[in-house]
């Protein structure tokens, strides 16, 4: 269920960034699966998860064709150490943290091929001791995200039964609300923005913006218009939104910026190229955008569109392309550039990370990683986290993973450890 490849959109759902902690989670089929519609597990709050780097990752296959092993690891943020792993029922889908718990959502496949699989959301404390674990019915889990005091999760619709979002006390597993999104199938690239819940619904007419209530789940706005259609990332700073209308026409793209509490559209400009976003701060909105000279030749920019009205603010070079998500801290942008894979393999080479100033686009130091990035960028204190592939070849597509930490201000190496699994998921840490 983890994308390795730093390519692909990711689907995993973030809580509120922040702390001092680093988890992983590593996929195990091994726990028994609670019985739908029931919670289980204590409702005592639990102690405070102390200074950890958490993550997901996917042991290696068993090659019998069953669900390869799966848990979740916490790592110490100051020398990489493990400090837990939490062996999970079934494939694990994503993680979030909110306040001191971990809320993780899985899917477990039944061995009769006539069952439906069920999804399940695990809580784990501070030692990684399950406290809940919710059930969700049938259908798979496509987004999850953590306020202060609840855990979202979504689902895409299945036949008759329409996309849906539920929300979920973490420290007692009471689902607070569900709503049912009714004209709209499928839900993509969703994210957290002040007290609402903002991101992509879509049916067989189209894609379009909806936000919702996080106290309720009722429906606050829906794009209508020249602002619907909306695909890709999404980015979010404290009281705006942005995203990206894809056209017809080949090579130009509609940047668009709207008020996160009410949808009105505050500007929106043509890109000559295909622009992907990685960041948003209160100053812009920062994105990669692609151009493609001739079937074989392109170039990548990395450019920010100013949050007043999407007018260039600087625009530079790319060394690598820079195609996942990026971090942005104190007026850097942290983000990783990969290059493409050669015309005689698939396999893709080192990426590079770089500190990126906000106000000019200089860089102000970059570290090559051991292989390609697997993660977005992750703050940990003074330091930043990253993961990536590693000892990956033609003839062993498996390979390995690797999590490596640099300072800040310098991009100095504080330490790297290698997980032991071939896949995990984005790194997160404490609020």
């Amino acid at each position: 269920m983890i994308n390795r490849h730093p390519y692909l959109p990711r689907r995993f759902g973030l809580g509120w960034v922040g702390g001092v902690a680093l988890v992983v989670a590593i996929f195990s089929g091994c726990g028994a699966a609670a019985s739908p519609s029931t919670t289980t597990g204590s409702t005592s709050v639990p102690a405070a998860i102390p200074p950890a780097l958490y993550t997901l990752v996917e042991g290696a296959s068993t090659g019998s064709g069953g669900t390869p092993p799966n848990s979740v690891n916490a790592y110490d943020d100051a020398n990489g150490h493990l400090r837990f792993a939490h062996a999970l029922a079934g494939s694990a889908i994503a993680m979030v943290t909110t306040q001191h718990l971990l809320g993780i959502t899985s899917i477990v496949s039944p061995t009769d091929s006539t069952q439906s699989p069920h999804a399940f959301l695990t809580v784990l404390d501070a030692n990684g001791t399950q406290t809940q674990q919710i059930a969700l019915g049938s259908l798979t889990p496509e987004q999850v995200l953590a306020s202060p005091t609840a855990i979202f999760v979504g689902v895409n619709g299945k036949g008759s039964t329409p996309a849906q979002f539920s929300a979920y006390d973490p420290t007692t597993g009471t689902q607070l609300w569900q709503h049912a999104i009714t004209d709209a199938n499928g839900i993509d690239n969703f994210v957290l923005v002040g007290q609402d819940l903002i991101g992509n619904v879509g049916n067989a007419s189209g894609t379009l913006l909806k936000a919702f209530d996080v106290a309720t789940g009722a429906q606050v706005w829906q794009s209508t218009g020249s602002v619907g259609g909306a695909a890709g990332h999404i980015g979010a700073s404290d009281d705006a939104i942005y995203s990206v209308e894809w056209t017809s026409s080949p090579g130009e793209q509609t940047l668009i910026a709207q008020t996160a509490t009410s949808g009105v559209k505050r500007w929106s400009i043509s890109v000559a190229d295909q622009p992907q976003i990685l960041a948003a701060d209160h100053n812009a909105v920062y994105c990669t955008v692609f151009h493609t000279i001739s079937s074989t030749e392109s170039t990548t920019m990395l450019t920010a569109f100013a949050a007043s009205d999407g007018h260039p603010l600087w625009s530079v070079p790319e060394t690598l392309p820079i195609r996942d998500s990026a971090t942005i801290m104190n007026a850097v942008l942290y983000a990783a550039g990969t290059g493409p894979s050669s015309a005689t393999s698939a396999v893709l080479p080192p990426s590079t990370l770089f500190a990126v100033n906000v106000a000019t686009g200089a860089t102000l130091w970059q570290k090559p990683l051991a292989g390609p990035a697997i993660t977005a960028p992750t703050i940990v204190g003074n330091t930043v986290s990253i993961g990536m592939a590693t000892n990956v070849t033609s003839a062993a597509p498996q390979g390995d993973t690797a999590i490596a930490t640099f300072h800040l201000t310098d991009g100095a190496a504080s330490w790297q450890i290698q997980t032991g699994v071939p896949s995990l998921n984005e790194l997160v840490t404490l609020p």
